[in-house]
């Protein structure tokens, strides 16, 4: 009930604000997200729509509590040029895998594939990698900063299509066949680009307790009633 009452509140809040997130906006955070997180939590897998829904309420949120702040154009250069190697993102790559020991074993799996069997299918099935066997093989986006998977996962996928899966690539403890789902280019955003999100996080830094829908109940004339029982 309360995450509801939370919702309707932020949808009224920026509403009478005139405050908006555009797809623009969303996107440069699911990028930031995507490289720099790499794996998706529980809630991305079972719905994309709705965590990204998710991460916008989240970006409308920050916007109105801090849209009375005021931070000077000088003041969020100096903290863009300060962190400047934070917003150049490596090029990341979302991929499946499916990890066997024995190279046998491998080429079967590629073979199944080669006839039209489904990757998912098979990566929940054969996959030795239990954590990601659960996820029907997705284990997110990865970059050059992401140590658990090996960098010729990497390499492998720089040189593959969207939408295709390789032939079985030896590990050092195994083999394992790759699905490319997506790739993200290495970009550098300029000042002008992050400046809007540059100026919710300083913002932020200055509040104090935590950041919940709950401090703009007030303006809404929100109050929780409750029945206490002893």
């Amino acid at each position: 009930m309360k995450d509801l009452i939370d919702e309707e509140v932020i949808k009224q809040t920026a509403e009478r604000y005139n405050i908006t997130v555009s797809d623009k906006e969303l996107n440069q955070e699911l990028h930031f997200i995507k490289t720099q997180y790499g794996s998706y939590d529980q809630q991305y897998l079972q719905s994309k729509k709705q965590w990204e829904a998710q991460i916008r309420s989240k970006i409308l949120l920050e916007k109105l509590l801090v849209h009375n702040v005021e931070i000077s154009d000088e003041e969020l250069e100096a903290a863009y040029e300060k962190n400047k190697d934070a917003y150049t993102l490596p090029a990341a790559y979302h991929l499946s895998h499916i990890v066997v020991k024995k190279k046998k074993e491998a080429k079967q799996i590629y073979n199944e594939l080669q006839d039209g069997a489904s990757f998912k299918v098979l990566a929940m099935e054969k996959s030795q990698d239990d954590l990601s066997a659960q996820q029907k093989g997705d284990i997110g986006y990865i970059t050059k900063n992401h140590k658990r998977f090996p960098e010729v996962y990497r390499d492998k996928a720089a040189e593959m299509k969207v939408g295709t899966y390789s032939k079985p690539i030896k590990l050092d403890d195994g083999y394992a066949i790759i699905y490319l789902h997506d790739r993200l280019k290495r970009k550098t955003y300029s000042f002008k680009e992050v400046k809007s999100m540059l100026k919710r996080q300083l913002a932020l830094e200055e509040m104090n307790g935590p950041l919940s829908a709950e401090n703009l109940w007030a303006d809404s004339d929100v109050q929780w009633l409750y029945d206490k029982k002893e």
